[in-house]
């Protein structure tokens, strides 16, 4: 990048030299000429970006995006570099952009989306952690830094035309002598509503004669037509386009007429969300995070992001930011420099500090390489994106019959109008004669996934699934287990469903289902539905704690695959809060911080306390008077 030379009148000459890798290059490229994209994912988005920075990388690693966005570069000005473009991809993805060395190629450019960094990783058989065991040289930690207790989201709303419309409208008349080239550079509005816009390049009309442009010897229009003498050429960008106009006449032209004709995109008032703990802000002050998400058309995504931010870092930690080894002292130590790299999981035992085999991320190296080539470098540690398993504990908790008991996760994207799924969780019901919500997520009566159980005093245990469809609602039953008549003891039950194909299953065993009502026409879409435990509530309108549950409620699994009867039998066998299966977990509640654990047992929650998912973190809010009791 840069080379600085010493003195030259001394004898001895030498050069400092800066070296960069690719992402020098994103932080120098302007983006003049990138056009619109509609419906692209992050990592397509930003495969895009690369090619237009027209420096190849050796390598390269980019995750599809959890989200579609539906325009993106929309944004843009004719001065946006290009790691601008990538900085607003992972915001509105909620993930991560970097570049790391790769021992094959000798570079990798990689993006994660927003779900990459969850807790299965430390789960997974094939997962390659280095272990660092109490053999840091030094070790940099704070207490108190982390704290977030107010996060506000932004999302940026735009309007697409829907019709071809005049997006650029000649003001003044341009004169243009004969032979003469001219080049202009015009932004674009709205022609009737005068509002400015972007464009979609791909859609905007190259001019024709007479409808988009004339040229006459007056510039009152009159006098002779040269229309025919004047070339008119665009170059298309998203916030401007670039026209030449040539007058090949013998005479001197009045440009009377010029307009660009295609679809704009619009911006209309950004939308703002704010997630809040007022205890930690009455405790500690106001520490606020803002969060813009460009690409984001709502604050779902970024709700859910805040949540789990001020779930987490509302209350002070401590926390290791920076660890140094010295690579010479041992073999681990030094192929521990030589492997690992930014985006890497490591993790961190240090029993004199307390740190007891956390994870981390590492997200920068320093290093030095000294006289006789003794070796120190340091990793720079990141444990807020990561779900370590040290940080949450999974608990049970006890909800009361007749009451407003549940835990509110909101909109859960990921876990909505699944084709095929299955849930799972071990429950104690405690009274009989009435049927309770394990998990529910409904919309109104407009769509959604209500699955329940019951005991019957005689007969024995049943659960039922309820499912909108357009002429008539699905509603499937379980056959009796005779053999639990009562509360006591926590028993496992879990549910597949794959369109209209229901499998229940109690104690890892395969029941018969019975179908109480046959649905009828397309099953209806519960996007927007708030994703709850132990109780139903729609947010739109309410309906409200119509199923409470009566007992207890533990280790909740959210899959997007069918576990077969085997995998249904191992997540039984293996206990409530077992290893169990982890294909296509998404989602596994509940749970609460470690760090509040011995708090926050065997009492009710409040409102500021979190209930957390330990795969993404996605927090949960207790709502009425939940308590938190430890799993036995």
């Amino acid at each position: 990048d840069t080379l600085k030379f010493s003195d030259p009148n001394t004898h001895e000459h030498t050069a400092q030299v800066l070296v960069s890798d690719w992402m020098g290059y994103a932080y120098k490229k302007t983006l003049g000429e990138q056009s619109i994209e509609t419906y692209k994912r992050g990592g397509e988005l930003c495969a895009e970006i690369v090619t237009k920075v027209g420096q190849t990388p050796l390598a390269t690693s980019y995750a599809v995006g959890d989200y579609e966005f539906p325009a993106a570069f929309d944004s843009m000005t004719t001065t946006t570099k290009a790691a601008t473009e990538l900085n607003k991809i992972v915001l509105s993805e909620n993930g991560y952009f970097y570049n790391r060395h790769d021992r094959t190629t000798g570079e990798k450019l990689v993006f994660e989306n927003a779900t990459y960094r969850n807790g299965l990783r430390t789960l997974s058989n094939g997962e390659n952690i280095i272990h660092m065991n109490g053999i840091g040289e030094r070790y940099e930690r704070s207490h108190g830094e982390n704290i977030i207790n107010k996060v506000t989201v932004t999302a940026y709303p735009k309007r697409t035309d829907t019709e071809e419309q005049t997006l650029y409208s000649l003001g003044e008349v341009i004169r243009i002598s004969s032979g003469e080239t001219k080049t202009i550079n015009v932004r674009y509005q709205n022609a009737d509503t005068k509002e400015s816009c972007n464009a979609i390049t791909s859609l905007m009309v190259d001019p024709v004669a007479t409808t988009d442009y004339t040229m006459n010897t007056r510039k009152d229009g009159k006098g002779t037509d040269l229309t025919s003498s004047l070339t008119v050429s665009v170059v298309f960008r998203t916030a401007e386009a670039e026209i030449t106009l040539t007058n090949t006449s013998g005479y001197l032209g009045q440009i009377t007429k010029l307009q660009l004709r295609g679809y704009g995109v619009y911006q209309d008032s950004s939308i703002k969300a704010v997630v809040e703990d007022t205890s930690s802000q009455a405790s500690y002050s106001e520490a606020e995070l803002n969060i813009e998400q460009q690409y984001q058309r709502d604050v779902v995504a970024g709700k859910l992001w805040a949540k789990k931010i001020v779930g987490v870092e509302s209350s002070p930690r401590t926390k290791l930011n920076k660890i140094t080894f010295c690579a010479n002292k041992s073999e681990m130590r030094m192929l521990a420099f030589l492997a690992c790299d930014i985006g890497d999981l490591v993790k961190i035992t240090e029993s004199g500090l307390n740190l007891d085999g956390y994870y981390y991320y590492i997200n920068g190296i320093e290093f030095a390489i000294t006289e006789g080539n003794i070796i120190t470098y340091s990793w720079i540690l990141d444990d807020s994106a990561g779900i370590s398993e040290n940080r949450f504990s999974n608990v049970a908790l006890e909800f009361s019959p007749s009451s407003e008991d549940i835990i509110e996760f909101g909109e859960i994207p990921s876990l909505v109008d699944l084709p095929d799924q299955s849930i799972t969780a071990w429950c104690d019901v405690t009274i009989t004669g009435a049927f309770c919500d394990i998990v529910c997520m409904w919309v109104d009566n407009a769509g959604g996934l209500e699955w329940s159980v019951g005991i019957h005093e005689t007969n024995g245990l049943i659960m039922n699934l309820v499912m909108p469809y357009a002429d008539n609602g699905g509603y499937w039953i379980s056959g009796y287990e005779s053999e639990i008549t009562s509360g006591g003891s926590f028993v496992f039950l879990g549910v597949s469903i794959t369109g209209t194909v229901i499998k229940f299953y109690i104690n890892g065993v395969l029941k018969t289902t019975n179908v109480l009502y046959e649905p009828i026409g397309t099953r209806l879409s519960y996007s927007g539905a708030n994703y709850t435990v132990g109780n139903i509530r729609s947010i739109n309108p309410p309906s409200d704690y119509g199923k409470p549950f009566a007992g207890k409620l533990a280790d909740i699994r959210h899959h997007n695959v069918i576990l077969t009867e085997d995998e249904m039998m191992q997540v039984y066998t293996d206990g409530i809060g077992g290893a169990g299966v982890t294909r296509g977990l998404l989602f596994h509640t509940p749970a609460i911080l470690t760090s509040k654990l011995s708090t926050l047992t065997d009492q009710t929650l409040a409102s500021t306390d979190r209930v957390f998912d330990s795969v993404n973190g996605y927090a949960g809010t207790p709502g009425g008077s939940v308590v938190v009791r430890a799993i036995t």
